[in-house]
């Protein structure tokens, strides 16, 4: 790479319905929104590719403390209370918690109508 760099290849769009041809430019997307997969479908994959929620919740929990050092390194968290903190990671792991339950509840009923 120099100076003069630029990456602007165009790559063809493979999920278009059968019959359509569109290409974006590498750099040039419209919106993020174009590229975000919704959480639920991140999570849903990485179940699908082995990992279990409590990888899942522990790799959010690393993801949120970088997330708030961060903002503390840039000085954009003051004069948050560490409960304030505790209630932040809580929330995450309840969250997974449930998820877990869900799945387990829904894998029960399945079973039993099996």
């Amino acid at each position: 790479l120099d100076w003069s760099y630029q990456d602007i290849k165009d790559l063809p769009l493979t999920d278009e319905p059968k019959g359509r041809r569109g290409s974006i430019i590498h750099n040039k997307w419209h919106s993020k929104d174009d590229m975000e997969i919704p959480e639920q479908r991140r999570i849903e994959l990485l179940l699908e590719w082995g990992h279990t929620y409590e990888e899942i919740m522990q790799a959010e929990l690393v993801k949120l403390k970088f997330q708030l050092l961060r903002e503390r390194s840039l000085g954009k968290l003051k004069s948050i209370q560490k409960e304030s903190i505790d209630v932040l990671f809580e929330s995450v792991r309840m969250k997974y918690a449930v998820r877990k339950a869900r799945t387990n509840q829904s894998r029960e009923v399945v079973s039993r109508m099996a």
